[in-house]
């Protein structure tokens, strides 16, 4: 047999060398895909979950402003379209802007409207400081009751035998 040159024994290990690492890179980098597959499923998972939420939001969206619905709501609260002098208009500032008379209505009804509609709140306001302030008596009666002493109860009698 002859001798294999060293020269011959230092390609071999690097080309082995050259194929292991050819070897190492292609694992990692099927690994490196793996990892990116599950990454993009769970991301496209999260997607669909977003789209269904958008689509059932949009659902009770519309079912929320269902005009029939906000018509029975309106009933049952007793709400109605506005009166003359029920709608008032401010700047930015706080100041009131006249406002302006709706075709076929008397500037001076709107104006009496508006006046019925201050009095009416301010009667509102009135009517809850008295509820607060009968509230605040009633806390401070229940108070004192609570804190005045009671007698202190006899033990009943044992019956006579």
């Amino acid at each position: 047999m002859k001798a294999v040159s060293g020269s011959w024994v230092a390609v071999m290990i690097l080309l082995f060398a050259a194929a292991l690492a050819q070897g190492l890179g292609l694992v990692w980098v099927n690994i490196e895909r793996v990892d990116l597959a599950y990454e993009i499923k769970k991301l496209q998972t999260q997607a669909d979950n977003a789209q269904t939420l958008i689509a059932k939001l949009q659902v009770e969206r519309d079912n929320l402003i269902n005009p029939r619905r906000l018509d029975q709501l309106a009933k049952d609260y007793g709400l109605g379209p506005a009166k003359p002098g029920q709608i008032r208009r401010f700047t930015e500032d706080g100041k009131e802007v006249a406002a302006i008379a709706l075709p076929g209505q008397n500037p001076a009804d709107q104006q009496k409207a508006r006046q019925e509609s201050k009095e009416a709140d301010r009667k509102k306001a009135e009517a809850k400081e008295i509820k607060k302030a009968e509230d605040k008596e009633m806390k401070k009666a229940e108070d004192k009751e609570k804190k005045k002493p009671r007698p202190l109860e006899q033990p009943a009698a044992a019956p006579a035998q």
